[in-house]
């Protein structure tokens, strides 16, 4: 066989390999598909979901309940979830989440050393809350959402009913918060 008469096949076939390749590397993993579909449904409900660093005001090693090789872990990322009501006038609050207990970072507050209640799978990957002006802002892992369905995809009921219940825990605590300082003035 004459190798110039087949130089043409093999760049074909190279090529063809070549893009292929391409295509099948380039097909989403699963977790990350559930995860954008999780902060889709989240803005639908409302929330603002933003992936930014961890803020410096938390402490460096956060209880959070993730696997220490965890890329969001790594990378000291997180995922900012904010409620926003007009009507709330907050004052500056951070607390760290510790054991399944909220503690502040400074002064006191009332949600110092309160239980966490939120559902299982959005609990166990928070790291902190923060209230300021009209905001409520919770920051978690939210790449380990539903980490459990492993290739799956997003269980959208569940999802639907896990973020409803987190929306009313934070607007009961954003109420509680706008109430306690609206006592005080």
């Amino acid at each position: 066989m004459d190798i110039q008469g087949s130089l043409p096949l093999i760049v074909v076939l190279v090529v063809a390999g070549f893009l292929l390749g391409n295509m099948f590397a380039a097909k989403p993993k699963a977790h990350e598909v559930r995860t954008s579909d999780f902060r889709l449904l989240a803005r639908r409900l409302g929330f603002n979901p933003k992936f930014v660093s961890r803020p410096d005001w938390l402490p460096a090693a956060v209880q959070t309940g993730v696997r220490a090789n965890n890329h969001a872990v790594k990378n000291q990322m997180v995922t900012a979830y904010a409620v926003i009501n007009d009507e709330w006038r907050l004052p500056l609050v951070r607390l760290a989440a510790t054991d399944g207990t909220w503690q502040t970072i400074e002064d006191s507050h009332a949600l110092d050393g309160a239980s966490i209640d939120l559902p299982k799978d959005i609990g166990d990957h928070v790291v902190g809350l923060q209230a300021k002006a009209n905001s409520l802002i919770i920051y978690w892992h939210d790449g380990r959402y539903q980490s459990w369905q492993g290739t799956k995809k997003l269980d959208k009921s569940l999802a639907e009913q896990e973020l409803t219940a987190l929306q009313a825990q934070l607007t009961a605590w954003g109420d509680e918060m706008n109430r306690i300082k609206s006592a005080k003035h």
